[in-house]
């Protein structure tokens, strides 16, 4: 049984990557709000302990699906029930697709469900909605939300990616690079807004690429708080499901790090979408950046 302690010092950090520059990277934080005591008491019933994301869009990307969602939790069934016994909803709605369940790769104990979370039925944009997994009829805690948000899905790919006949939103025709020296030489970077979400495919080959100032990626614009509306919304780097996405620092120009960042609560987020990692190099001389958080893969 899970200790009502536990569940009320529960805290989820998306990434909090800190450079050597004046300048911090932030992503959202969440506190865990305490769940009743019938949710924690009862072991069978699903729990949802967090999201790696809070909004994104409904429409767009892979099959037109929608944004990539990872749901992490207890108590939600087995692996070959997925899409039967066991079912996501966002609100009243159930996702369109299902992408990976299994254990979470940053702790074992924990359960990782991933969706595309598909139109929802025209839910309205903009208004958070619970994240509820349904086991069997039982139902988990309500307190996780996501919010619908108009944004773009743009997908990179540093193998097959082709920046000259790139499309915003067709898994097909991903982008080569997220960010060049100067926005004439090519890259997605100039096309994103806020509220938009760049993919980066794990084929095997680490992103070694240079960007703005000699970083990998040195974020010049920053997001907003998901209004619904376009245009609205943290920017999102995030790997695509079941694949490895590796940003090598060594390779940076920049003696700082692999990313600069930019303040803001609600400015960049960079993290894993699936049972998978977006990795990336130490930017930080502080441990605990890397110890503390599930979603960054760090290589020593």
């Amino acid at each position: 049984m899970l200790s009502k302690n536990v569940i009320q010092k529960c805290k989820w950090l998306m990434i909090a990557l800190f450079t050597t520059m004046p300048h911090t990277l932030l992503a959202q934080t969440r506190e865990c709000r305490p769940l009743a005591m019938e949710t924690v008491s009862k072991i069978s019933k699903p729990l949802v302990l967090y999201t790696d994301i809070q909004s994104g869009p409904t429409l767009g990307g892979e099959d037109n699906h929608g944004i990539y969602l990872s749901i992490f939790g207890k108590h939600s069934g087995r692996a070959n029930a997925i899409g039967h016994q066991t079912k996501v909803l966002i609100g009243d709605h159930f996702v369109a697709a299902y992408r990976y369940f299994g254990p979470f790769r940053g702790r074992s104990d924990i359960q990782q469900i991933t969706v595309q979370v598909g139109r929802l039925d025209g839910a309205t944009q903009g208004t958070p909605l619970p994240v509820i997994v349904d086991v069997a009829g039982a139902r988990s805690n309500t307190n996780i939300t996501f919010t619908p948000n108009r944004g773009t899905i743009y997908f990179v790919d540093n193998v097959r990616g082709n920046d000259s006949t790139a499309a915003a939103g067709d898994i097909t025709r991903p982008y080569r690079y997220i960010q060049t020296q100067t926005p004439k030489q090519g890259g997605v970077w100039p096309h994103v807004l806020p509220g938009d979400f760049i993919v980066m495919r794990g084929t095997g080959k680490p992103w070694q690429d240079t960007g703005f100032d000699g970083y990998f990626v040195r974020f010049q614009k920053s997001g907003t708080a998901p209004r619904g509306r376009a245009g609205t919304g943290p920017i999102t780097l995030m790997g695509y499901p079941g694949e490895d996405v590796f940003i090598d620092e060594t390779y940076a120009v920049s003696p700082r790090g692999a990313i600069a960042g930019i303040n803001g609560p609600h400015g960049i987020t960079v993290h894993r979408a699936a049972s998978d990692a977006v990795a990336t190099t130490r930017s930080s001389d502080d441990p605990s950046v890397c110890e503390e958080n599930h979603h960054l893969l760090c290589s020593q």
